[in-house]
């Protein structure tokens, strides 16, 4: 039980970590209006809820989970700290562009931003699902689902409506969430689009495998005496009486 209450503890004091971020103001102009930001908040409420399995709907079996055992602590442990490092990750870029923008600036593209354009939305991704396969319940895996869509829409919506040439240039050299997807994306494309293989490959021979060479069979193999006799009389060079009688031709 000991993993679960350090999962509970670590989303806690994320949640304070962020009530506190949410006071400080900042000159950043926000990108939703009211009716969007509402709905945003709605639904990262009811994911939250998921999550964690809090349900108001009573005929919901709450306790049912993916597996019957529970998992081992090895396991358990390592989920939480996978979970408590995507946080602190994400604690970090919070902190990171806090600071950038009340020093003035209108964009953050360094520290943390300088690959990832919304690593805070990502590291959360990340211990959402971790916390889900800690818990083992459909609803769990349904929060996270939830909470990774919200986010996803909500840095459409504001990227689709971030029109300065700055935000443009940043966009082109850096990723949304993970580089790795897009890696990913190139080499199932470059599967897919490399040529057919070549008839020696569908023979079932290498690349580095030397094609086979069999040797020739001799021709008195499928002939029989008397045609082996006239070959071989061919076969013969010409006696000096007929060399001479060639030439004299």
């Amino acid at each position: 039980m000991l993993p679960l209450f350090a999962i509970y503890a670590l989303w806690v004091m994320w949640f304070f970590a962020w009530l506190v971020a949410t006071l400080v103001p900042l000159n950043a102009p926000r990108k939703l209006n009211a009716p969007e930001d509402f709905l945003y908040r709605l639904a990262v409420i009811a994911a939250t809820l998921l999550l964690f399995t809090i349900t108001p709907w009573p005929g919901l079996d709450v306790q049912y989970r993916l597996w019957e055992q529970t998992l081992d602590d090895d396991i358990a442990w390592r989920l939480v700290a996978v979970a408590a490092g995507a946080m602190l990750l994400a604690a970090w870029a919070l902190a990171y562009r806090i600071f950038v923008l009340r020093r003035g600036a209108e964009l953050v593209t360094t520290g943390p931003y300088a690959l990832l354009r919304h690593p805070a939305y990502f590291c959360l991704m990340v211990s959402a699902f971790a916390t889900a396969i800690l818990f083992g319940r459909p609803s769990g895996f349904m929060g996270a689902s939830l909470l990774s869509v919200c986010f996803v829409v909500k840095t459409l919506v504001e990227e689709a409506r971030s029109a300065s040439p700055a935000f443009r240039a940043y966009r082109s050299r850096s990723f949304m969430y993970l580089p790795l997807v897009g890696l990913i994306i190139y080499a199932v494309m470059r599967f897919v689009k490399r040529p057919a293989a070549p008839a020696r490959a569908q023979a079932g021979l290498h690349e580095d495998e030397p094609p086979l060479r069999v040797a020739p069979l001799p021709l008195e193999l499928f002939l029989d005496d008397a045609d082996d006799a006239a070959i071989r009389e061919t076969r013969q060079p010409p006696r000096p009486s007929q060399a001479a009688a060639l030439s004299l031709e």
